[in-house]
């Protein structure tokens, strides 16, 4: 058994299945293919990009309600934004290939949000970071593999609110990512599941998790469990039970007066 330790920012029990986001290699160079063709298919994978995340959208709103949905939708009018479309458009004017020039603007940025003091503004970096990586990837051809069969502890070096949506968030049983903030739209997704979330955890190496590996998660503890033991799995449950009961109670008094 192998035991990790991050930053709660959802709380609970979990139990399931490693379901591994791995990142795409989005550095691969593309020879610069003439302005006209860069300037065409970059407007190509912003309109895939864009109904790409339409489709998110309507299953976020069908599966979690409006408020949820919403959260795409602010990526969507970020897809949009005349400064973000001008720059790339710049770039690829400066003989930068479509997909070098997004990523390019994107770092650059996500770089000045992440810069900033306020935490909720900070953490608009990784929604900027998320889209221009969409926009790459459709560039590029790159698909990402959501089809997750089994309850499922999802494990990413950072979890986009775009990668937990794109899943079947009924068998997602929790979420743990390398890097994070208790302010990131991601962390407010598990929340709205009421799933454990655990980021921040240092010594996590994404590329050493197997698929289909025992995993167990203790938002209480802040730990992450590889391979759980029988006596770490039978306490958690136990615990689990206590939390469900407690949780049920306060439902019935939620509209007491106090």
């Amino acid at each position: 058994m192998i035991k990790l330790a991050g930053k709660t920012v959802s709380d609970g029990i979990g139990f399931g299945k490693a379901f591994v986001i791995k990142n795409a290699d989005l550095s691969q160079k593309k020879e610069f293919q003439g302005e006209e063709t860069e300037l065409e298919s970059l407007k190509n994978a912003i309109d895939k990009t864009n109904l790409q995340l339409e489709a998110i959208y309507k299953k976020a709103k069908k599966e979690l309600g409006e408020e949820d949905a919403l959260i795409i939708d602010v990526q969507k009018t970020m897809l949009y934004d005349p400064e973000f479309i001008s720059q790339i458009e710049n770039e690829i004017k400066g003989k930068k290939a479509a997909s070098e020039a997004v990523q390019t603007v994107g770092e650059n940025m996500a770089s000045i949000f992440q810069a900033m003091d306020d935490e909720y503004m900070k953490a608009r970096s990784t929604d900027i970071k998320d889209i221009s990586d969409r926009i790459t990837k459709n560039i590029l051809g790159i698909e990402t593999d959501y089809n997750m069969k089994e309850d499922s502890i999802v494990f990413g070096h950072e979890i986009t609110p775009g990668d937990t949506l794109s899943l079947d968030t009924t068998k997602i049983k929790g979420i743990v990512s390398k890097i994070g903030s208790n302010t990131s739209h991601s962390a407010i997704l598990a929340r709205n599941l009421g799933v454990p979330c655990i980021i921040n955890v240092d010594e996590l190496d994404i590329e050493k998790i197997t698929q289909g590996e025992e995993i167990a998660l203790d938002g209480g503890t802040q730990y992450v469990y590889f391979n759980p033991t029988p006596q770490i799995k039978k306490a958690l449950k136990k615990l689990a039970f206590e939390l469900a009961q407690k949780h049920e109670l306060l439902l019935k008094l939620k509209d007491v007066p106090a």
